[in-house]
């Protein structure tokens, strides 16, 4: 065999080990599927430019979401100008509301729209068209950067109703406003053909290949609000969206969440309006077409509080929780990918089937030490009479969290949800929840403020995390926790899932550091493990599926090839 054709076998060998690879991994990922990255963002509505608005989306903010969709109704005023959108949308250079999110257009002021990168995606609700001006909501696209957003498709052809797929999310924008007749609502419509098609099994909806399809549009397929004209439900918006993992809407200034046909809708539209709707209608509970209440924020004498949604989607779990600028978790649900499952729940309360595992005690800046078996914790910033410091910070611990026994969270477990909750009876100025880190160690009847450096506890990466689980207020204004009456609890619920992932991957429990936040003028005190009320842990998660046999003989098989490959080469 001459060279030449030596070398002709040699690259068909190569050629057909490079296709056998290609054909392995193709398998691999039509089995796995395509492993991404964790999506995390957010979703508010029916916000304007009121105080309210603006403590919605300082609150959203700290949960640092990696983008922004709404639910229409991003401004409420008919003028139309820059200036106006700015102060409804963006904020202002000193107070920035969603600014951070959005990339101006070219030519256009970066002051404001500071994103290099669009993170904002709007849906068109009808005070926004409001402010269109003489070209049917040209001021509303002219406000937002979506030609030119890499993450939106051009499939639609306009920037009313678009699609645009972020991480493992595919988002479907719907123009829900009757006046917009060049989209369409109805079934043949050019809106209605480009998301799902004629028969609502094709379109862009179904074709999408990501593993959660978010549909969001303004005026609610489905409302028991009905306190004025069209914010009740809207037929000639329930298309079906068969192949949706969630659907979002607003308009109704409250919040409320449906199951149809076993699937999440959601009204989201309490951004920041005021005042918030009333629930005028019955629950919905139409069990021939299952259809049904789920969850409402407030009644036909109570209007709902301001919120929003935070979304952290993953390859296993798409998770909603539902917050009020307050930052209490009012609702939430998970929807767990196929084969996937089932989400478990563990609930860990002092007293509670017997478990004793919860610590908690307080630090004193004036040096008086707890004991351990005080009813009330106080977290406190403020300073009293005569410069006396009146600094506390408070420690909680659930001890045996992480296990194999009947009653623990497993190790290695996927956390969905892990939810602290509290029953308040000072509501304070604020404070914020930090994990305490490997080294520094606790017990509730010793701890002294003076036994770590004379400074409390601090959150410095070394003593305690710096970064926050949750916040709650602002320091200086009261945090509007719901206190409880003399005969009913009024627990408030903080967010604590990272520092439970933290631990089911391995990282040591010692709890957690409750601080005020400087400049606080009023402490919040809450029921502790020896009160009347026990805080308690709600932990959900799945179990992560381990890879089956054919995933791991294809990966054997890859490997095997690689090895050859290097002896063949050698």
């Amino acid at each position: 065999m001459n060279i030449k054709s030596f070398r002709t076998v040699a690259q068909k060998r190569q050629g057909q080990k490079a296709r056998t690879a290609m054909v392995l991994w193709s398998a691999c990922l039509g089995l796995c599927g395509t492993a991404g990255a964790d999506t995390r963002f957010a979703v508010v509505g029916d916000y304007g430019n009121s105080t309210a608005a603006s403590a919605v989306a300082a609150r959203l903010k700290t949960f640092n979401p990696s983008f922004v969709a709404t639910v229409g109704d991003n401004i409420y005023t008919t003028g139309g100008t820059v200036a106006e959108f700015d102060a409804a949308i963006g904020g202002s250079v000193a107070a920035p509301k969603y600014g951070p999110f959005i990339k101006a257009p070219a030519g256009q002021p970066t002051s404001i729209r500071s994103a290099a990168v669009n993170n904002f995606y709007p849906v068109l609700g009808n005070h926004d068209i409001d402010a269109g001006g003489a070209t049917f909501a040209r001021n509303y696209t002219d406000y937002f950067d979506l030609t030119t957003d890499p993450a939106v498709s051009p499939s639609s052809g306009n920037e009313r109703y678009y699609d645009a797929v972020k991480g493992n999310v595919h988002l479907f924008v719907l123009s829900s406003d009757t006046r917009d007749t060049a989209a369409g609502q109805s079934v043949g419509s050019a809106q209605r053909n480009w998301l799902e098609g004629p028969t609502g099994t094709g379109g862009v909806l179904n074709a999408s290949t990501s593993k959660w399809k978010i549909v969001l549009f303004h005026h609610p397929a489905f409302s028991t609000d009905e306190i004025s004209g069209d914010h009740g439900s809207n037929p000639y918006m329930q298309w079906g969206f068969n192949a949706a993992s969630v659907v979002y809407n607003g308009h109704s200034h409250d919040y409320e969440r449906f199951s149809i046909a076993g699937k999440p809708y959601v009204v989201d539209g309490a951004g920041g309006r005021t005042p918030t709707d009333t629930f005028q209608a019955p629950l919905l509970n139409d069990v021939a077409n299952q259809r049904f209440s789920v969850f409402r924020d407030g009644s036909s004498t109570v209007a709902s509080r301001n919120v929003f949604t935070i979304v952290d989607a993953t390859d296993f779990t798409y998770t909603s929780k539902h917050y009020t600028a307050a930052g209490d978790l009012i609702d939430k649900f998970t929807i767990v990918a196929p084969g996937v499952g089932p989400v478990e729940s563990r609930t860990f309360k002092q007293g509670l089937n017997g478990y004793t595992g919860t610590k908690d005690t307080e630090l004193h800046e004036t040096g008086a030490a707890a004991t351990g078996s005080e009813t009330a914790v106080n977290v406190d910033d403020a300073a009293g009479t005569g410069g006396a410091n009146l600094r506390s910070h408070g420690l909680i611990r659930f001890e045996n969290l992480i296990g194999s026994g009947a009653t623990q969270v497993p190790a290695g477990a996927k956390i969905t949800s892990a939810v602290l909750r509290i029953v308040v009876s000072n509501s304070g100025s604020g404070m914020s929840l930090h994990r305490l880190l490997p080294q520094t160690t606790w017990n509730e009847a010793t701890a002294t403020w003076a036994a770590y450096g004379g400074n409390g506890i601090q959150a410095d990466d070394l003593e305690a995390a710096a970064a926050y689980d949750v916040i709650v207020g602002d320091g200086n204004a009261v945090a509007n926790i719901p206190l409880s009456s003399s005969t009913t609890p009024a627990y408030f619920t903080l967010d604590v899932s990272a520092s439970l992932q933290a631990w089911a991957d391995g990282a040591v429990n010692n709890g957690w550091l409750l601080k005020s936040l400087t400049g606080g003028t009023d402490g919040i005190d809450f029921s502790s493990a020896q009160g009347a009320t026990p805080p308690e842990l709600i932990v959900e998660y799945i179990s992560v599926p381990e890879p089956s046999s054919a995933v791991m003989l294809i990966g054997a098989s890859l490997a095997w090839m690689a090895r050859r490959g290097r002896r063949h080469n050698a």
